[in-house]
């Protein structure tokens, strides 16, 4: 997937690199780069995040381009396969005099435990992105998103726009171990709400928050929040595309109209937006600006909190509007 080749062509190159004695293939185990090669390693940046799937993918492909070009080797850890540690050969790696640092996205919860279990974790420089996780303090650097502004914008538009009963509709936060107060607060759906009910207080109208518990019955949680006609909210601002499109099928299939009678918002700006009935709004990240903007920090040994705000991008979900959210930058030293 990173090179864009198939199977085969990889099975053909790791075939070569056999021949020529790079790599040793040990039947029933794998393989292996050959010791010969690893006296004189290259310099290593490992990225602890989730590598497939909408946002995720295209962050962790940024990430890992961004250090190529400066020829760095990009070691990657799946939190969602290895947390909430690794062992053996992983922590060997991490160990290594030739890391130069971590990348870590904050629903890795890498920090604790992972990272303090290493022998050598003061000396690791690690850069977070999207937000922090565990204890909410940037452990050297962090390119962060601004889910609070992104939030505001979107519902102080949809407010200008006409709606009065507006809804935040999002999914529960997962966590494999207890979060901390801190770790609550810098959390994407705290920045979420707060942005939220801001914006309905500056507005003058009213809200709702409220978290679909299990995803096999979300259908059935959101016929109920539409079916009553005088309690039934005319805006949804959803925190994934994904819930947003479900809820403009739900909304289509009870006779409601979008946006006429139900505003309709994602985030993400996932392929789901235009596989919707009604075309979704939702908000572009740049993940290019991000991957770059953290593999500078770690290489230039430049520390920095960034925050960036993803661009809101309307469509028919929301109906006409003149407002824009354009992505910024805001820097400051630590």
């Amino acid at each position: 997937r990173a090179y864009s080749v198939g199977k085969i062509t990889v099975y053909n190159a790791i075939k070569s690199l056999a021949k020529k004695g790079i790599v040793s293939r040990i039947k029933g185990k794998g393989t292996f780069v050959s010791s010969g090669r690893m006296e004189a390693p290259a310099q290593m940046v490992a990225v602890g995040m989730r590598t497939t799937g909408h946002y995720f993918g295209e962050l962790f492909e940024a990430v890992a381009r961004r250090l190529r070009e400066n020829g760095i080797l990009c070691v990657s850890f799946d939190s969602e396969a290895s947390t909430p540690g690794i062992s053996g050969a992983g922590a060997k790696l991490l160990s290594s005099p030739e890391l130069r640092g971590m990348i870590i996205h904050g629903e890795a919860y890498w920090k604790k435990p992972f990272l303090h279990a290493l022998p050598n974790y003061q000396k690791i420089k690690s850069v977070f992105l999207d937000y922090y996780d565990y204890d909410g303090q940037p452990p050297y650097g962090a390119v962060l998103l601004d889910y609070e502004g992104a939030m505001y914008d979107a519902t102080t538009r949809i407010i200008e726009s006409g709606k009065r009963r507006l809804l935040l509709f999002h999914s529960k936060p997962k966590s494999i171990m207890r979060m901390t107060e801190s770790h609550k607060i810098n959390h994407p759906l705290t920045q979420m709400r707060n942005g939220f009910n801001r914006a309905l207080e500056e507005g003058g109208a009213d809200g709702n928050v409220r978290a679909f518990i299990d995803e096999d019955n979300v259908k059935l949680q959101i016929t109920g929040l539409l079916a009553d006609k005088d309690e039934r909210p005319d805006a949804v601002l959803c925190n994934s595309d994904f819930m947003a499109t479900r809820i403009i099928m739900c909304a289509l299939k009870m006779g409601i109209r979008v946006p006429e009678q139900l505003a309709v918002t994602g985030f993400f700006d996932t392929p789901w937006c235009l596989e919707s009935p009604v075309e979704l709004s939702s908000f572009r990240i740049d993940t290019a600006a991000m991957a770059a903007a953290a593999v500078k920090m770690l290489l230039d040994s430049q520390p920095a909190t960034i925050k960036m705000k993803p661009e809101f991008i309307a469509r028919s979900s929301t109906g006409p509007t003149t407002l824009t959210a354009n992505a910024h930058l805001t820097r400051r030293r630590i």
